[in-house]
């Protein structure tokens, strides 16, 4: 308890003096400014802008407090999103859709937590999930694109994390039931960001292009190797006379499937420093490429561009193999399991 000796609005903020407890800042008037709404109406407001924040803030989790008791707190480093909802019905899923100026989707969020999501050493982080309690709910974005895919299993020492959005107008998108609520926001540059759009803009293209190789690859890698593990079990049940030439056909198809998973990927990493005894796969080698670009100051080097050439001209070989296995390869083989009296080879997507 301590008495408030001087109060002032500074931007959109309202900074509070105390006597002998330090200085507040309550950085979301913005949200009182918007608080028109009945009670128990649902309603999305329209977020402050966020800039591309060089700082760690204590108030990233959508549960944070704002307080401590012996430290001061920075804002989120994301954007701060807030939704007032009335009783939702039970069994009702949010669903929010986050699109840039073109209408291309960047990130979305559910209330509903990731059934399918594989923890493991190294894996991608598990999704953020929206709160969907009645009253007032706060939820911060990151301000990244969607997550990459990891490979279940393998320790890849590097990020997944999309890359940053740029500045610009965002569309924001709230879905429960049969309702949708919409509002806009803008993500600014910081100022301290010697980065014009021009720069932003080929910086987005470059990450979006090769975010969406590394997913393909990645997908590849996952499919085959589901297919290579069904195969592994085919093969030791394959014991009659005239099974001897599918077997045998079956191993070479087999051989050339652990080929393939092993230049894409190392399984032999599963946790960290294992990267310094074995020597990465190629999809470790291209994520390095894409974390080196989505940096504190995200400008795309010529080196950079040199890199991802060079990687790319060598993805293209092995995409070549991996979609011979796919396209070719693996269906044949189902073929000759079928007449053999097997059930066919097939890959979750």
């Amino acid at each position: 308890v301590t008495p408030i000796t001087d109060l002032t609005v500074k931007g959109s903020d309202l900074v509070v003096a105390t006597m002998g407890r330090s200085f507040w800042i309550y950085d979301d008037l913005g949200l009182l400014r918007q608080w028109d709404n009945k009670p128990g109406e649902a309603k999305l407001f329209k977020p402050e802008p966020a800039i591309l924040a060089n700082w760690w803030g204590g108030m990233n989790s959508s549960s944070a407090t704002g307080t401590s008791d012996f430290t001061g707190v920075n804002p989120a480093t994301g954007m701060v999103i807030y939704y007032n909802l009335p009783e939702v019905k039970k069994g009702t899923v949010l669903k929010l859709e986050i699109r840039d100026a073109k209408g291309n989707l960047v990130n979305s969020y559910t209330s509903k937590a990731d059934s399918t999501y594989v923890k493991y050493e190294g894996a991608p982080s598990k999704k953020d999930v929206l709160s969907a309690k009645k009253g007032l709910n706060r939820f911060v974005w990151n301000m990244r694109h969607e997550m990459l895919l990891g490979a279940p299993e393998v320790y890849i020492e590097g990020s997944f994390s999309g890359h940053k959005a740029i500045p610009g107008t965002y569309s924001l998108k709230l879905n429960y039931g049969d309702a949708a609520l919409e509002t806009t926001a803008e993500i600014r540059n910081n100022p301290l960001y010697d980065i014009s759009q021009e720069e932003f803009v080929a910086y987005e293209e470059f990450m979006t292009q090769g975010e969406k190789s590394y997913n393909e690859m990645t997908r590849m890698t996952n499919q085959l190797y589901e297919i290579q593990k069904k195969l592994t079990k085919v093969v030791g049940q394959l014991n009659k006379p005239e099974q001897v030439q599918t077997k045998a056909e079956a191993q070479a198809l087999l051989k050339e499937l652990k080929a393939f998973d092993a230049t894409m990927v190392q399984r032999l990493s599963k946790a960290y420093d294992d990267v310094e005894n074995f020597e990465n796969g190629f999809t470790a080698h291209y994520l390095t490429a894409i974390n080196q670009v989505d940096s504190s100051i995200p400008k795309v080097t010529n080196g950079a561009r040199n890199k991802m050439k060079e990687l790319n001209a060598t993805w293209t070989g092995h995409k070549k193999t991996g979609q011979e296995l796919l396209n070719n390869k693996v269906p044949e083989m189902n073929k000759k399991l079928f007449d053999s009296g097997f059930g066919v080879l097939f890959a979750t997507k």
